[in-house]
């Protein structure tokens, strides 16, 4: 829904992608959206920290997280 980027060009960009947030949301609640917004810039936010520190954490848990929940998907295949 967000995305950090390091360009060459436009230097490092945090995007907001609102039709990922439409998709998902809807025609939910403001709150909801703000909520939503808030936790995806301050996650956006950790990689541009994480980036200038010169570590990943939070790359490697996105990584764990997605392997667990591909994980879970497979055993409610079986």
């Amino acid at each position: 829904m967000g995305e950090y980027i390091e360009d060459p060009v436009l230097g490092k960009v945090i995007f907001i992608h609102y039709g990922s947030f439409r998709e998902i949301l809807g025609n939910a609640p403001t709150e909801e959206w703000e909520e939503e917004l808030r936790e995806t810039v301050i996650h956006e936010l950790r990689h541009h920290v994480e980036s200038l520190a010169g570590v990943d954490d939070l790359a490697f848990e996105e990584e764990a997280e997605l392997a667990a929940e591909e994980a879970e998907d497979e055993e409610e295949e079986e």
